[in-house]
């Protein structure tokens, strides 16, 4: 899902690319006599295929001739020995990404309830990396490669990029999509190293631990060492191990996803390195309770109604803090729990019944969450300024862990962070069954975890 922008920077670099260097001629092979019969007529040569004479072998003679064994053969002529001069080193061009000129889109269609025409769900990212290398023969370098960060994927739609992370892409264990290209299709040649360019890339895409041929089709345009152009092409979920989205709101989601690419390579330009984690003093951000928040929301159909309707649980009983290293890690000791009884909806039948039976709040009171891993995160958080991140670490409800991802975006003004962190989690996943009441039609096996933060820095 995201890729193909590498597809069209292979593409570039073919472009390019220098002409192929010339095949040198093979030497011709050295002439043998054979004996000749007693018969007058004189015997027919054998034939003899043409081989590099570094490597040439002595092809038997037709049965028409006699064997002839080396130490009896004597040629009519010298043999000519010819060594072939040296190959030109391939004059190969790589082409770099720039990530700032680039732009990955990935676009489904989905049918929402209740609205009778379908749409395009988008999530798009620049976080591309990579470099093709072109050979002067057109061929592409067996170490191209393009990297797309799917954890920086986002859509217009928050609870979409929280399900999609944590459910479809499962960026916790699969965090990048990788295209390794391998051929150029429908290029002229030679490749002119000016104007417009055209054809297909084909190559292996690896996303969701799964690795598929694919082929993109780009257009775009050269100039000296520049390539700006875009490709496109299309992939389904189910081939790659995904599953398609699944929730109350939708009544369909395609198995199709399509690509489109913006790129902007460029031949000599610097690869982004991996970043060198700055070295500084911690940072301990602990939670203000009473001016922070904690949402659960859950979709239900109530019994008699045609429409979903949306159950929230807030409670403000939050508390714990994070270390942040100064090279961005998260240490020990780092937490957040929350009060589960002390949830509360618009309807008390509700509460009770959700935290005497799903919640079994008596056994199980509290949820923690343990922070381990910061991405998009290299150094302690600025004293001013945005900051948009992903925390990885394990929820624990209802005495069973899992990993859970956590976005988090808000803005730092010295000691003070104020922002958000959002999730998805399903409820059986954490051994609890859904509710089952009269009143209740059903309910979804999706809770979307919301939390509004006013966290201070010591």
């Amino acid at each position: 899902m995201r890729l193909l922008l590498s597809v069209c920077v292979a593409i570039l670099a073919v472009a390019c690319g220098g002409q192929p260097s010339p095949t040198v001629p093979p030497a011709p092979p050295p002439v043998v006599a054979a004996k000749v019969s007693d018969a007058p007529t004189a015997a027919k040569p054998a034939e003899v295929k043409p081989v590099a004479p570094a490597l040439a072998a002595t092809k038997p003679a037709p049965e028409n001739l006699a064997e002839t064994k080396p130490s009896d053969a004597k040629p009519a002529l010298p043999p000519t020995t010819t060594t072939a001069p040296a190959a030109k080193p391939s004059s190969g061009r790589r082409f770099v990404i720039d990530a700032a000129g680039s732009k990955i889109a990935l676009k489904t269609r989905e049918q929402f309830a209740g609205i009778a025409a379908p749409n395009d769900a988008v999530l798009e990212t620049r976080a591309i990396s990579g470099a093709i290398v072109v050979d002067a023969d057109g061929k592409i370098g067996g170490d191209s490669k393009v990297t797309v960060q799917t954890t920086q994927l986002a859509s217009d739609e928050p609870d979409r990029d929280a399900y999609v992370q944590q459910f479809t892409l499962e960026t916790i264990k699969f965090p990048t999509a990788d295209f390794a290209p391998r051929e150029f299709k429908g290029l002229v040649s030679p490749v002119p190293t000016n104007g417009p360019v055209k054809g297909q890339i084909v190559g292996d895409l690896t996303v969701h631990g799964v690795t598929k041929p694919v082929t993109f089709d780009f257009d775009g345009t050269l100039q000296g060492d520049s390539f700006k152009g875009t490709a496109r092409g299309e992939t389904k979920l189910s081939d790659f191990g995904m599953t398609v989205p699944s929730v109350a709101i939708l009544i369909s989601v395609e198995d199709k996803v399509r690509f489109e690419i913006e790129l902007s390579a460029r031949v000599g330009g610097t690869e982004a390195a991996a970043a060198t984690k700055p070295q500084g003093g911690a940072r301990r951000y602990a939670i203000v309770a009473d001016q922070s928040t904690v949402r659960l929301r859950v979709t239900e159909r109530l019994a008699g109604e045609t429409i979903d309707n949306e159950a929230i649980l807030t409670t403000k009983a939050v508390n714990g803090a994070i270390t942040i290293g100064g090279d961005g890690s998260v240490a020990g000791g780092s937490g957040f729990s929350v009060d589960l009884t002390t949830l509360r909806s618009d309807v008390g039948m509700r509460d009770a019944f959700i935290k005497d039976s799903t919640l079994q709040v008596r056994r199980f009171p509290n949820a923690t969450f343990t922070p381990r891993e910061f991405r998009g995160l290299i150094a302690a958080p600025p004293t001013s300024g945005a900051v948009k991140v992903q925390l990885l670490g394990d929820m624990d409800v209802h005495g069973v862990s899992r990993p859970v991802i956590l976005n988090v975006e808000g803005t730092i003004e010295g000691n003070t962070f104020k922002g958000r962190a959002f999730g998805a989690l399903r409820i059986t996943d954490f051994g609890m069954e859904l509710p089952r009441v009269p009143r209740v039609a059903k309910i979804e096996d999706l809770a979307r975890l919301e939390m509004e933060i006013v966290a201070t820095a010591t």
